[in-house]
């Protein structure tokens, strides 16, 4: 009998010691997880998506996504719009194009549930950036910088472009048929994006020019962009020139300024 209930309490602690190991597994998978998503939500600052033509339409074009200190700007070009009308564009939830009608990218993209509505509404769906405005050639350039999604969550979902405007009303805006898809994808960051362009001092001088330079001629300290008391006339270096023209013949180099 003493026998049997070691044995019992042996087996009791062994299922412990398997039920505790498999909890630290858990454990470490979800913190190797989250690490793994906090290292993916610690920024991707740009993503693009290229926008191709669902079966029988013509539309075609880009949209860029760049993250700045106000939210996200949206930068959209496309082609192949009916002239001189509007047309809805979205973020949908997924980005599979594989099917022509563009529906593989399912509705738009609402990770807090509210309803559709136009940029100008606070709580809309994190998908709605509202409309394109085409030329009279069909082409439209559209800029727009939203606070209601970040980089990370967009990537891999799809762009879709209607084929009407987008009216805000419910429960996606009435905007019609799919004409232009594309999937959203991380990109790389532009050259020179974020740094700004040091101005050149505007100077007519030539930057071998010494900042103290003496003329020649008038012995006296000289402004690059004075006219040269030699020629007559400005020159990048006040008698540079004169300098470089008697180059050859040193001695009347020599006559022209004892004669000054």
């Amino acid at each position: 009998m003493a026998a049997k209930k070691k044995a019992m309490k042996v087996s009791r602690r062994g299922a412990l010691s398997m039920a505790g190991a498999a909890s630290a597994g858990v454990m470490l998978s979800g913190t190797a997880n989250a690490a793994h998503h906090e290292k993916k939500s610690g920024g991707a600052t740009h993503a693009s998506t290229v926008l191709r033509p669902t079966k029988g339409n013509k539309t075609r074009g880009g949209v860029m996504f760049a993250k700045t200190k106000d939210g996200v700007k949206v930068t959209a070009r496309v082609s192949g719009l009916t002239a001189n009308q509007k047309h809805a564009i979205h973020i949908h939830e997924y980005g599979d194009i594989r099917q022509p009608d563009g529906k593989g990218t399912g509705g738009h993209y609402n990770p807090m549930g509210h309803d559709h509505g136009l940029p100008d509404k606070d709580k809309r769906h994190g998908g709605d950036l509202g409309n394109l405005s085409a030329d009279g050639e069909g082409k439209a350039v559209y800029t727009l910088t939203v606070k209601n999604i970040t980089i990370d969550e967009i990537l891999g979902r799809g762009v879709i472009v209607h084929a009407g405007p987008d009216d805000g009303g419910q429960p996606t805006g009435n905007a019609g048929a799919r004409i232009a898809q594309g999937t959203i994808g991380l990109a790389m960051k532009p050259t020179g994006a974020g740094k700004k362009k040091k101005k050149k001092a505007a100077s007519s001088a030539p930057s071998t020019t010494p900042i103290n330079a003496i003329c020649p001629v008038s012995g006296k300290k000289v402004n690059p962009a004075k006219t040269c008391k030699f020629e007559g006339k400005t020159v990048a270096f006040c008698c540079g020139n004169c300098q470089a023209k008697f180059a050859k013949n040193p001695a009347q180099f020599a006559a022209k300024i004892k004669a000054k």
